[in-house]
């Protein structure tokens, strides 16, 4: 190979290696400060109930509505702010319930929160909320959901997965685990019709949990086994966009006391995120 030959074998490397680098963008969460963002998410779900040896079958729908409203973004870009709720209703159809309750307790209501760069959420305080009439008022959180990215700079095709373990309690202080496992993968990159770049990524998921509930005077033991599947949209500015994801879960509730018996169910579930404003 002459000296003119390698020299061209060289450069193409070179520029090939620049191109290739070139690919891989740092995707992050950026909100600005004194900005607020309107999120909506609907839900639709079926199940299949085993109750005394029936089978029952019924529909759930949830509408939410809420503000994250950002205060400040350090240098370090951890994002603090507040998500406020404007709307919460539930819907159920079952044997002879067919039924819309306003969840009107949890509007106004409001948490105090930080989110890192990444997607972590943190709730640092919240107002409580009556759920329904006669049960303990609880915390309430946030609909916010925010997919969790790596810290390494990403090109379309990579793939990274997480792993969270988180612990919630009820008003008598029983514990429920929450285990979920996550692949994602950085699907594709789309321009919208403004010319916005928008990187788009999958995942799967697959999620357990088990813990006590006490509610109404009864205590309940459940075990929740399930998988999801969903896509993610967030802008080249670092603002999440949407998520769209179709979930299948089978849960065993298990009620103590006198009225002690197991209650299977199955849950499919439908879910859509978006950015309103």
């Amino acid at each position: 190979m002459t000296s003119m030959k390698k020299f061209s074998v060289i450069i193409l490397i070179l520029i090939a290696g620049v191109v290739k680098a070139q690919d891989k963008v740092k995707v992050d969460y950026r909100y600005e400060p004194g900005k607020t963002y309107h999120y909506r998410m609907e839900s639709s779900n079926s199940f299949i109930q085993e109750l005394m040896g029936q089978e029952n079958k019924g529909t759930t729908g949830i509408n939410q509505d809420g503000v994250f409203s950002v205060e400040s973004v350090d240098n370090d870009g951890l994002i603090s702010g507040s998500f406020t709720w404007q709307n919460f209703t539930t819907s159920t159809k079952m044997m002879q319930i067919d039924t819309t309750i306003a969840m009107n307790d949890y509007i106004g209501k409001k948490s105090n929160i930080s989110i890192t760069p990444k997607g972590k959420i943190l709730v640092i305080s919240s107002d409580s909320a009556n759920v329904l009439t006669g049960i303990p008022g609880s915390s309430v959180g946030t609909m916010l959901f925010f997919l969790k990215l790596p810290e390494e700079m990403l090109a379309v095709g990579d793939t990274f997965s997480s792993r969270s373990i988180d612990t919630t309690y009820d008003q008598k202080n029983n514990q429920t685990i929450t285990e979920k496992i996550r692949k994602s993968k950085f699907e594709n990159k789309e321009k919208a019709s403004q010319g916005e770049l928008i990187y788009i990524f999958k995942y799967e998921e697959q999620t357990s949990s088990s813990g006590t509930v006490e509610t109404m005077g009864m205590e309940m033991y459940q075990e929740t086994e399930g998988t999801e599947k969903g896509t993610v949209r967030i802008s080249g500015n670092g603002i999440l966009l949407s998520q769209q994801a179709i979930s299948d879960k089978d849960m065993s509730l298990v009620l103590t006391g006198q009225m002690g018996m197991t209650i299977p169910m199955t849950i499919h579930e439908e879910r859509e995120y978006k950015l309103i404003d």
